[in-house]
This record gives C-alpha cells, structure tokens and sequence, in this order.
C-alpha cells in the first residue's frame, strides 16, 4: 500500500521505473546472477515519486528504513465530528489503568502506548482490526492521543515503534505487574491456565510463519501463541507466540520456561498449579513439570494406558456413587500415565459425560459415512493410500495385485471400540481432589477458550496481514493487549442485573458507547443524562461520573477544541 498522506526524500541506491505514468522507487538491496552468470541489481519497490527528489512510500519502505527520515504529513490531519462517544473508551482506559496495561506500555513504549489503547479501544467496540477504517471510527469516537492517526503512522508504530525488543519488555514488565500486584511472594499457591491457538497469516513476507495443523485449515501459513490465564481472576497475563510448524505438544516446555524467565521472582514459598489442555499432554512434558514441582492437571490422550482404566473401572465410573450431575460421573484412583514401571503415580479422574457421548457417537458415525461416500466409485487404491485415510472406519479387501478393491466393508471392530469409549476422558493430575473438583477446575477454562474466541473473532484477528515479522510479531501483542481488557470486562461484569446479565459483554460496550459528548460555542457537554443501563454497567466496571467528566474535562483542556 502507498502512504499517500506521507511524504520523505528518495534515498539513495535506487531505480525507478515508470508504469501507468507514474513513478516507482525500487531500493538496490544487493546483486544476483542470472543462469548466464551475469549479475543485475535486487531491488525492492518502496514506494511511489511524488514530485522532484520526493516519494509517498509504501510498508516495504518502514521495514528498510526503520529509523525517521524526515517523514512529513502531507494530507490534512483527519478532524473529529462536533460530538464524540466516550462511554467505552473511558471504560477501557479505567480498566488499562488499573490493571497495570497503561503503565507497561508507557514503561515500553512511552509515546506510543496512548495510540497502542486507541487501538485495542477500535478492536474491541468495532470488532475490526483493519487500519484503514481506523480514522473512519475515530471520527465520532475520544481520541486519547487528541488526534486521529493515520495509516501511515499505524503502519510506523507496527514496523518501527514496536519492535521485538520493546515487545518483550512489555511481556515481562506486565506478567511481573500482575504478580507484584498481589504479593507473589508471599502467596502460596498461583494458579495458571494454559493454552494455545493459531493466526493464519495472509501474506508471503513473514518467515515467523509457517504451515502448520490449524483446526481451520485455509491453506495459509500461520503462528501460533500460548496463553497463560490466572484462574482467579480469568485474566491472561503472559503469551508466547512460536512459529506455526510447532506443535502444542514440543512448545510446551519453552513456554513455560519462558513464563518463569520473564516472570524472575519464583520463590521457594510459592507453588504453582498449572491446569493444561489435552495438546500439552505427553510423558517428556508431564516430566518437565513434575521435576520443576509444578502441581498440574492435564487431560489425558486416549492411549493403551487409558483403555486399560475403562476395562478395569467401567462400571465403576457409571455407578449412582460417582454421579456428579445429570448425565455425569466421575471417579479417581492413584495410578500411572504412561507404561513403565518407573514412571511415577499420579491421580487417575475418569469421566463419563452423555451428552459428550452423543456428540462424539454421532461424529464417528458421520466420519464411516464419509468415508463410504468418498470411496464410491474408486476402483484401484495405489500404494495403499485409501487403506491408510479410510482403514480406521472401513476394511478395503484387494485382490491378488494389492491395488483392485474387490471389497469394502465397515471395520466392525474399530469403530464398534470407539463407539464404546464415547463419552468417556480422562484428567491426570498431582493433587487429590473430588472428582468433580477437579471437573470444574478443568472446565473453568472456559474463560481461555472465550479469549481466543473474543481475539480471533470478535476483534478480526484470526487472519492477519503483516509485511515482516516484526509487525507480525506486534500484532500479536495488541491480540493480547485486546484480550486482557476484554477479559476484566467480562470478569467485572459477572452478576448484574438479569436485564444487563443476558446481554453480551458487546451490547454492555455499546450501551456505554452511546454515552456521548458534543459542542456547543467551542465547549463540550454531555449530551445525554446516564440511562440506568449505563450506570448499571458503569458501576460494575468501576467507571464513575467522575470519570466520565475528566474525559470532557480534558478535552476541553487541548488546544483548539
């Protein structure tokens, strides 16, 4: 894209071609040799001349040139509307200060952490992350910065301004904040849900992307990022991103390296509970966190040792005595997890659950029919590849030459097996509890699953376009910086009124957002008495009158409003 609302001096070592009757700059990067073995310039276009000695320039340009070169604004500074909504941006910017997200980013990236807010504050009302409808939001939005930011200095903070180096020292500066905040070290348990998902990445550029094992698989490269959530509060306070060939299963253990790196302050008298999805569960892992003396609870994969459980406690598991609710049993016993007879003991929770039975019974069934359906009309299987997709679900008979399909039937046995075990999991952990303890512990991480729904969907983030890895790497901290403001939001405004309590925390958002400023004689006022709605909500979120105030207050303070 070519920054037209910019304007910086042709740098040296350059070519230009002209096409359409314009003008393009290409940078000299280095030579190459053709097959011949002559050699010729690499270039890279950075841009497009705007008149003698002069260029608008385009992303590539920010990523060779990182440090300011005299960029001048040449457009018109886009101009607020005579009246602004201020509701939700002064909630967000009460939850940023008071979470500690306003002071790390200020420790980071000082200037900048005012548009980084105005930012989050977009993605979270407009459910966009796109920079072009930016100045078209805040237009009628507060802007904490006093000005609208243009797509050339949104692309300046992405590229330059938040580099890897800041970025990380934001990471390390709030996970510390979060601890420091609630003395650490004279806690004695800290409580820490892990996960992980993954952002496809729509662009060529970026070498932290690679193709990986999506659940949405759309043929894009992707990263992928583990986030680490305190249980109490269901606020995530550390993430880590890894390249998107990684799996759950090997990042493990550097990112929780990487959680105790940044976090430096693990003392003697506190423990650590970690509650993992089943992605992480594995014996090398599992060990790791055990010799650590980590406590933890894992869903455990369905393996030899498992089945052995259901053939021994099946009945058990299903007895009146287990029943924890309607439809759901559950028992423990002290056991192994993997096979070895020097692998230590662990609490076994075996599960039934119905209503995951008829969900997992009724995706078996649709897989067999699947696999039927794309086997009609196939006549040979060639080096076995039919047998090997189809031959969990179906037995394909050959003849003589071992590639003719004489017969295709049901695999009675191994569908049959996995129609028995459905419905039933299984949860390894260190500490005892009751069975259905340890459920809802587990299940409690639905607050996780909220937030990776709530980034990648609700704020536009699932597919993401970067021009290097290091604006990639910024946008996934305004992911996390987007998710722990929504993730308060959704804490502080649990038991409201049954009005306010069915609505989502996006309606609460526009509810406040409706709560607007406007001009009168150059002086602005609030345009609308608070709806009981709004300081139902407002109270909830520590939001006072008060607050609402300062924000005219101070925008009345700036020059020229």
């Amino acid at each position: 894209m070519i920054y037209k609302d910019v304007e910086v001096k042709i740098p040296k070592h350059i070519r230009m071609k002209e096409q359409n009757g314009s003008r393009y700059v290409y940078l000299v990067t280095g030579r190459k040799g053709d097959r011949r073995g002559h050699a010729k310039d690499r270039t890279v276009n950075i841009g497009k001349q705007s008149r003698e000695g002069y260029m608008n320039p385009n992303g590539k340009y920010f990523e060779h040139f990182p440090e300011d070169r005299g960029l001048v604004e040449t457009a018109a500074a886009p101009q607020f509307d005579t009246q602004s909504r201020i509701g939700a941006v002064a909630a967000i910017g009460r939850i940023a200060e008071e979470t500690g997200l306003k002071q790390c980013l200020g420790l980071a990236f000082g200037s900048d952490a005012g548009l980084i807010l105005s930012l989050a504050g977009y993605y979270l009302v407009a459910r966009d992350s796109a920079a072009m409808l930016y100045s078209d939001f805040m237009f009628d939005h507060y802007g904490i910065e006093g000005k609208i930011a243009s797509q050339a200095s949104i692309s300046r903070l992405f590229n330059r301004s938040m580099d890897r180096g800041k970025v990380d020292a934001f990471r390390s500066a709030f996970l510390k904040h979060c601890f420091s905040g609630r003395g650490a070290g004279k806690k004695r348990r800290v409580y820490v849900d892990i996960d992980s998902t993954n952002i496809n990445v729509s662009s060529s550029g970026c070498g932290y992307a690679e193709y990986g094992k999506p659940k949405d698989d759309e043929g894009l490269p992707q990263i992928n990022r583990a986030y680490f959530h305190d249980r109490e509060s269901g606020m995530p306070i550390f993430y880590d991103s890894f390249y998107g060939s990684v799996t759950d299963l090997s990042h493990c253990i550097s990112g929780i390296k990487a959680f105790f790196d940044n976090l430096n302050i693990r003392g003697k008298d506190v423990r650590y509970d970690f509650v993992l999805d089943r992605g992480y569960f594995s014996e090398k892992n599992i060990t790791y966190i055990t010799a650590n003396k980590i406590s933890f609870a894992v869903m455990g994969k369905s393996c030899d040792v498992y089945r052995g459980y259901l053939e021994s406690y099946r009945s058990r598991i299903k007895s009146s005595r287990s029943l924890i609710s309607v439809g759901s049993y559950g028992t423990v016993v002290k056991g192994k997890a993997f096979k070895g007879e020097d692998t230590p003991d662990y609490f076994i929770y075996l599960y039934f659950d119905s209503a995951k039975e008829r969900e997992e019974k009724s995706g078996i069934e649709a897989r067999v029919v699947g696999a039927r359906k794309a086997l009609e009309g196939k006549k040979k299987d060639r080096g076995g590849n039919l047998r090997r997709t189809y031959g969990k679900y179906l037995s394909i008979e050959t003849k003589a030459d071992g590639e003719t399909i004489k017969k295709v039937s049901v695999n009675s046995a191994g569908v049959d097996a996995m129609l028995k075990d459905a419905g039933y999991f299984w949860i390894v952990s260190t500490r005892e509890r009751t069975p259905e303890e340890r459920l809802k512990a587990y299940r409690d991480r639905d607050d996780i699953e909220k937030c990776f729904r709530m980034v990648k969907s609700e704020s536009d983030l699932d597919k993401t376009y970067a021009q290097n890895d290091g604006a990639l790497y910024a946008k996934v901290m305004m992911g996390f910086v987007t998710a722990v403001l929504r993730a308060e939001m959704t804490c502080r405004t649990r038991g409201l009124s049954r009005r306010a309590n069915g609505m989502s925390v996006q309606k609460r958002l526009l509810a406040l957002d409706k709560i607007i400023m406007y001009r009168v004689n150059g002086h602005y006022s609030l345009k609308y008495a608070y709806t009981s709605l709004q300081r139902e909500i407002m109270n909830a979120l520590g939001v006072s009158e008060g607050d609402i105030e300062s924000v005219i207050d101070a925008w009345n303070s700036k020059p020229g409003h």
